[in-house]
């Protein structure tokens, strides 16, 4: 009789053992259930497609940091699956800190690839109905040689623009009237602009010239002058051209007079020296009128001059003119 509470006892282990084997049992069956459903983050019914689901509404996922070398960087993260994620810290690679995925099959040989490296599909097109940019690139560099945007065609078009084309921002002066003027690299800049157009003469024609003395035509009524460089009789100036930089400039002019002898000329004064660009003998009708380009450095002027040999004075006409525009730049 002294025996039986051992006995019990000994009873007792055994079910307490046998009950731990069902419960290891069942949490492992439970554990296999999970996982096969994917496992939940802060939620008890992960969605069926996900292997992991998290859910939070103020929190994040923090993919681990690293600093890659290279596109190839095997070192940093060793033999790195194919599809594996990081966020790389060094902004000397590549495009810079960001995102990064290993888009190679072998892991001893890795490529890895920015998501930052975005990639229009061909044939595909964007817009928006209102007004506002559809597709937008910046470029940040500080390199004089870097481009936001390169297109190349080795037989097409490169490039084509079906509407308006604006060319500003740094390094244009965009402006009036202004060339589009390439340099010896094809890098185009908004060059010039300078144009103008003066008629008649001064007093309607009653300017009176005596014989054998060269005048500069003093032209009267200013049609435009887009970038103020010519000076206008009737200001009080001298009836020239200034140009406001090197570069190719085409002129156009005319002289009417009362008829008899006379000399008409273009002049060019450089550093106060005064040179013939062109010139001609007038008709005994009265006109005179040519056209020429010519090469001009910045600060030089232009004018027509008129010199006759009546034995009586000479009024000019009305039908005078005298026009001028820039046409390229010579850097």
């Amino acid at each position: 009789m002294e025996k039986r509470p051992q006995v019990l006892n000994q009873k007792k282990r055994k079910m307490r053992s046998t009950s731990l084997v069902c419960a290891a049992m069942l949490a492992s069956l439970l554990t296999t259930a999970s996982l096969g459903q994917g496992v939940g983050i802060n939620t008890t019914t992960p969605d069926p497609s996900a292997a992991l689901d998290i859910q939070a509404t103020n929190k994040g996922i923090l993919i681990p940091k690293v600093s890659l070398q290279n596109s190839v960087d095997n070192t940093t993260v060793p033999n790195p699956a194919n599809g594996l994620l990081v966020y790389n810290t060094n902004p000397d690679v590549m495009l810079g800190v960001g995102f990064y995925y290993n888009a190679a099959t072998p892991p001893a040989a890795p490529s890895w690839t920015s998501l930052n490296d975005f990639k229009l599909p061909v044939n595909k097109s964007i817009g928006t109905a209102s007004g506002e940019s559809a597709f937008s690139i910046s470029n940040f560099s500080q390199s004089g040689s870097s481009s936001a945007i390169q297109t190349f065609s080795q037989g097409g078009y490169a490039m084509i623009v079906d509407g308006k084309l604006k060319i500003s921002g740094n390094g244009q002066s965009p402006g009036s009237g202004k060339v589009l003027t390439s340099d010896n690299n094809g890098n185009a800049t908004w060059e010039g602009g300078a144009a103008f157009r003066v008629t008649g003469v001064l007093k309607n024609g009653a300017h009176i010239l005596a014989k054998n003395i060269t005048y500069k035509v003093p032209f009267g009524d200013e049609d435009y002058d887009r970038t103020n460089n010519y000076d206008i009789h009737l200001q009080g100036a001298s009836d020239t051209f200034t140009a406001p930089q090197n570069g190719i400039y085409h002129f156009d002019f005319q002289v009417q007079w009362g008829g008899g002898p006379a000399a008409i000329g273009l002049f060019r004064s450089s550093g106060g020296v005064a040179e013939r660009i062109c010139s001609g003998p007038g008709n005994t009708i009265g006109y005179y009128g040519t056209s020429t380009d010519v090469m001009l450095q910045a600060g030089d002027q232009v004018f027509v001059t008129f010199t006759h040999g009546n034995e009586s004075t000479v009024t000019l006409g009305e039908d005078s003119h005298f026009t001028g525009r820039f046409v390229q730049s010579t850097k």
